[in-house]
């Protein structure tokens, strides 16, 4: 993996592209940017720009993902350790069921939310919601 290195000089609008070593980036600092000095632009308002290319994220770093699991749905890190998604058929469904699994949480949230607020300005006489199941309910409907 090489990354490209491109420095731009702002006075005479001149472009230098060179190819940096793979090993990877650890700091900001004006010596792992630079531009080797074949290629050094004289100017000080010189603007160094580095692109590196890199492999795909996984859950534990140094794994290869599953072939089933190729990056292309929201939050594809590689883990599928029991390889229930290897049929495309059953990830479809994992896939939607997650969704819906999000939504329910998401409504779960906002009943806390509004339940509190009913409680805290004094609108109704509520349980803190993670004690709601050790009080008594008063329903209206008989």
């Amino acid at each position: 993996m090489a990354s490209i290195v491109t420095a731009a000089n702002s006075h005479w609008g001149a472009l230098h592209t060179c190819t940096a070593s793979s090993r990877a980036l650890t700091g900001w600092s004006r010596r792992a940017l630079s531009v080797p000095s074949a290629h050094r632009v004289r100017s000080p308002r010189a603007r160094v720009v580095v692109r590196a290319s890199a492999q795909r994220a996984t859950w534990l770093p140094g794994l290869d993902p599953p072939a089933h699991l190729d990056g292309t749905l929201p939050g594809d890190f590689g883990f599928d350790p029991l390889g229930l998604g290897e049929e495309p058929a059953a990830l479809k469904w994992y896939v939607q069921a997650e969704l819906v699994h999000c939504r329910f949480a998401m409504a779960g949230v906002a009943g806390i939310l509004v339940t509190d607020l009913l409680r805290v300005s004094g609108i109704r006489d509520l349980p803190v919601w993670f004690e709601a199941a050790t009080q008594e309910v008063h329903c209206l409907i008989r």
